[in-house]
């Protein structure tokens, strides 16, 4: 059959790559990293690591001061940065927003800049151990005590990597040991004996934690598997499709990149289906999944059941001439599979028709707009994809029918979402 075709934009410099993009696999950026699910836990209860460490830092500085009033600067200074360290963190965890969705180098960026203040708050806190230390027991009791305090209200930061919990701890409770050590007084020893047990205790229960919350991941990523998992056909359903296309689009809002979809349709499936029964609806259903995902083979590319009899196929940076040849491909290797369709007056097998269309995702201007662009945006390539389909189907069916979104479509939808937030500052 013929592909049929409609005039499309191009873009230079993608039409000089397309067929190498369409060689080259890509990782599928739907899934976030474990590290990545620590840090968004981190950032969302920010606050209670600030007022945890401005309350221990407000304790330790009055009693420092009570008995050791000649320190009166030093410790101003030192209660000055642990204020501004902490502040510093927490301004970091206000701009996380957890509703919007990071690309894996802005999680990496956030992660680094916690890393970054949490080891210069752990680094102060250290510092009390040698340039705040008292001779008096029970200040050092007292000084113990709140740097237990803070290691265990800590204890969260410490999941982030192993190699990261071993240095906070020593950051946090060396410097104390060893000037404890140092004093070689029995009681100072037992207190350095109890420090350096706290350490160990602390890293024993951070490894204990550290396997609980990947037991608790790995089971919730199984849910979610059979959450977003077509039960008849065992490939990624239209729950997963709605995610991997808000994911993907705005990859490509930020890498300028295209974005294409396929939507397809099995021609008279509903009279296969009567006249056949389920059992042999549901392995045509199989089969057809099966073939559809031969076809598209890079690890970035989805594909779906979109529902009933049909299916969509997700293809990341890729344009629209490239996205109709895989289309007729696809046609033709379903075609091919040569599935009888007796009760068809028209095709003695199976066939599919295809709609296929592309746009070039527009970057979201504020993180207020999030949301809406989420909705609307890609909704401008799915009811495009739609339309071509559905010229497909009220035509021969078993063709290839390609539609470009357009930059008008576009235009309209952002239009439409400065109006809604105009309305809303109104």
């Amino acid at each position: 059959m013929s592909v049929q075709s409609f005039s499309v934009r191009h873009n230079p410099k993608l039409n000089k790559n397309n067929m190498k993009r369409l060689a080259s696999p890509e990782p599928h950026p739907v899934t976030v990293h474990q590290v990545h699910e620590q840090i968004r836990f981190l950032n969302q209860y920010g606050s209670v690591y600030l007022w945890s460490h401005l309350l221990a830092a407000i304790f330790f500085a009055t009693v420092s001061l009570i008995a050791h009033s000649e320190y009166v600067l030093l410790i101003g200074i030192w209660f000055v940065a642990i204020v501004a360290a902490n502040t510093m963190r927490w301004m970091l965890d206000l701009e996380f927003k957890p509703s919007y969705n990071y690309a894996s180098y802005q999680m990496d960026t956030l992660l680094n800049r916690h890393i970054m203040y949490t080891t210069l708050i752990s680094t102060l806190w250290g510092v009390t151990g040698l340039v705040l230390f008292s001779n008096l027991i029970s200040v050092q009791a007292v000084h113990v005590v709140i740097l237990a305090l803070v290691t265990l209200v800590s204890l969260p930061l410490f999941m982030v990597t192993r190699t990261y919990r071993y240095i906070q701890v020593a950051i946090l409770l060396l410097p104390i040991v060893l000037n404890l050590s140092v004093v070689g007084v029995p009681e100072q020893s037992a207190l350095a004996v109890v420090v350096v047990m706290l350490g160990i205790a602390t890293l024993a229960l951070a490894q204990v934690m550290e396997k609980l919350l990947t037991q608790m991941g790995d089971l919730q990523q199984n849910l979610l598997e059979q959450t977003n998992k077509d039960p008849t056909t065992s490939i990624p359903n239209r729950r997963y499709f709605e995610q991997a296309l808000k994911v993907e689009w705005q990859r490509a809002a930020r890498s300028g990149d295209a974005i294409a979809l396929l939507m397809l349709d099995i021609d008279h499936f509903r009279l296969f289906n009567d006249m056949q029964g389920q059992e042999s609806g549901d392995h045509c259903l199989k089969t057809i999944a099966q073939e559809l995902r031969k076809v598209a083979k890079r690890t970035s590319d989805v594909v779906v059941r979109y529902g009933g009899d049909e299916f969509a196929v997700l293809l990341p940076s890729t344009h629209i001439d490239d996205a109709t040849l895989l289309a007729e491909r696809m046609r033709t290797a379903i075609e091919d599979l040569q599935i009888s369709h007796a009760a068809d007056q028209f095709e003695r097998y199976i066939t599919v028709s295809i709609g296929v269309s592309f746009c070039y995702p527009t970057p979201t201007r504020s993180n207020e707009q999030q949301n809406s662009t989420d909705m609307l945006y890609p909704a401008v390539l799915i009811n495009a994809v739609e339309r071509a389909l559905y010229k497909a189907k009220r035509g021969t069916r078993n063709v290839v029918v390609k539609e470009f979104c357009g930059d008008e479509a576009i235009s309209r939808a952002a239009m439409h979402v400065d109006q809604l937030q105009a309305a809303k500052t109104a």
